[in-house]
């Protein structure tokens, strides 16, 4: 599983030292073989090691794998960059910027299993941040011909056999209404009558929502 190496020797020097000696402040837990590589959550697979021992063996799987195994391990040696914050200023202040920009390179060389330009990696890194003046989680903006294809493909789904099957059980236990709650449900429901200027504000309202998704 791992490479005969001095990276081997290091990573497991630093394993042992933490189980021999116990630390004061905080401290993480780690799978001493990974659970990807087929660790489990036995206590003999597990040392609890500060942050920058953590962060010390994740590099060093990278340097002990090879093939599949050092594809698991290059992500999830940029992943422990990015645990301990929200976005990328926040990891940087934990590790140095040298580190992260050979892991993040790393990563994305993985990717495609080549050396990608500058421009695309950059591309790549800001999809994985985010942007919050985006709609969409990745940071991509959505064109309103892209929300369309995905509006018919939503319409157009296919439901399953056993979609229709869970959908029928949660329909028979789901409680009955009681007329007192339907009563209620009822006048809930009709409220009191909207005046002209009210409904002129909804209107108003949906028709700027309606410019603001068609721009």
């Amino acid at each position: 599983m791992f490479k005969a190496n001095k990276y081997s020797t290091w990573y497991f020097s630093i394993i042992s030292n933490a189980k021999i000696n116990s630390k004061d402040g905080y401290t993480e837990q780690h799978h001493i073989i990974p659970r990807s590589l087929g660790g489990t959550n036995d206590i003999s697979n597990l040392v609890h090691l500060t942050y920058r021992e953590h962060f010390i063996c994740h590099k060093l799987l990278t340097k002990m794998t090879e093939g599949v195994n050092l594809d698991k391990m290059i992500k999830a040696s940029w992943l422990m960059s990015l645990s301990s914050s929200k976005n990328l200023s926040r990891a940087c202040s934990k590790i140095s910027s040298r580190d992260f920009e050979n892991i993040r390179t790393a990563f994305i060389n993985n990717l495609t299993g080549r050396s990608l330009p500058i421009e695309t990696r950059n591309k790549i890194s800001a999809s994985l941040v985010g942007n919050k003046n985006f709609p969409n989680s990745r940071g991509i903006p959505v064109s309103p011909k892209t929300r369309q294809k995905l509006s018919e493909a939503a319409k157009g789904k296919i439901i399953s056999e056993q979609q229709k099957l869970n959908m029928s059980a949660a329909a028979k236990n789901r409680k009955p209404i009681s007329e007192e709650h339907r009563q209620i449900l009822s006048t809930a429901k009709i409220g009191k009558p909207r005046s002209e200027e009210a409904k002129k504000k909804i209107a108003e309202g949906a028709r700027k929502r309606w410019e603001k998704s068609r721009v």
